[in-house]
């Protein structure tokens, strides 16, 4: 039996390596392995003058939505429990010694963190953003590497680039009183109603917006029913009917921050299928008051739907990026006065 010949035998005398050493450039190669396919990314191996900025890898990768632009990524790489531990199965969540992490911080370049769980051969990651004071700990299932991982990352690093938070954008109302009720008689609501029915119309009919942040957003009659579900309060349907000429601009420009407000994840025999739901929220809106010609400032909030689908074996799998399948659609818009 070939088996025996590793039985009761001394081990061959290797060159000594400290066992943290091992552990940490196995952990870069099998980080490597699993980034090149997550990512659809080419990786190279950190020369000594990135090494010095502490770099363990380069990440190029193709913009997941912007045709014929790549990214580069520098990625720093920890393996074992003495940067982090899993604090909670289902769903997944990581949190981080922040002394292993302060280097990282006040750094010119944002920085990609690859952690390997050495039990479970898992890698999870978070960014750390360029110039950056404080770091943040403790992060959700978002953050398990996987091929949705390529529309994460654009994402937060997008996100703190483009910050219009749609500067320069105006609506009309009839009245700014939202205690009031935003009191429209029978017609003028009416026309209202159809103005906002008029615009979604014409957005259903385009391929979609794109966003700078979250790639082509796609009109659905998902989202007209929704803003328009009999159980909404009237005063949050005339809101929304009196904003969503802007929906077009607005979604255009960069949200000026930007939340997760419900996950969730399901599965079948071969596919992974991930739902988020996104809170964009514009401070930088103006409504116009035709009652007292007033130019008022209120916040926007545009709610979208990220679905993304790809396969179980997604590491071996050769076909992967033919695969992957993603869909961004609007769900609502409204608007609060920023008194309130």
């Amino acid at each position: 039996m070939l088996k025996s010949a590793f039985l009761n035998i001394n081990e061959p005398n290797f060159a000594p390596v400290k066992k943290s050493d091992i552990k940490g450039i196995d952990g870069e190669r099998f980080s490597a392995s699993a980034l090149t396919m997550a990512l659809n990314a080419r990786i190279s191996w950190a020369s000594r003058k990135e090494d010095n900025a502490k770099a363990d890898l380069i990440i190029t990768m193709l913009h997941p939505w912007k045709k014929n632009k790549a990214e580069v990524i520098l990625c720093q790489v920890k393996a074992g429990h003495t940067y982090a531990k899993i604090i909670n199965e289902n769903p997944t969540k990581t949190k981080y010694e922040k002394s292993e992490f302060k280097d990282y911080l006040n750094n010119r370049n944002p920085f990609f963190i690859c952690w390997v769980n050495t039990e479970n051969h898992q890698v999870f990651w978070f960014i750390i953003k360029a110039n950056s004071k404080f770091l943040r700990n403790e992060f959700g299932p978002l953050h398990k590497l996987s091929p949705a991982t390529r529309y994460d990352l654009m994402r937060i690093l997008n996100g703190f680039e483009y910050k219009s938070g749609g500067k320069g954008l105006q609506f009309s109302v009839l009245n700014s009183n939202e205690k009031r009720g935003h009191k429209y008689d029978k017609i003028a609501f009416k026309n209202l109603r159809d103005v906002a029915k008029r615009k979604y119309s014409e957005l259903k009919k385009i391929k979609g917006i794109d966003s700078e942040i979250f790639g082509p957003i796609l009109f659905t009659n998902f989202g007209w029913r929704h803003i328009t579900r009999e159980s909404r309060w009237s005063k949050y349907k005339v809101s929304s009917y009196e904003i969503l000429p802007i929906l077009k601009p607005l979604l255009k420009s960069s949200p000026t921050k930007h939340y997760i407000q419900n996950f969730s994840e399901e599965s079948d025999k071969s596919q992974k299928y991930r739902k988020v739901e996104y809170l964009l929220e514009y401070n930088n809106v103006k409504m116009f008051c035709k009652e007292n010609s007033k130019l008022l400032d209120v916040k926007a909030y545009v709610k979208i739907i990220e679905i993304i689908k790809y396969p179980k074996n997604w590491k071996t799998n050769s076909s992967l990026t033919t695969e992957i399948k993603r869909r961004v659609k609007f769900k609502s818009i409204y608007y609060k006065c920023k008194s309130d």
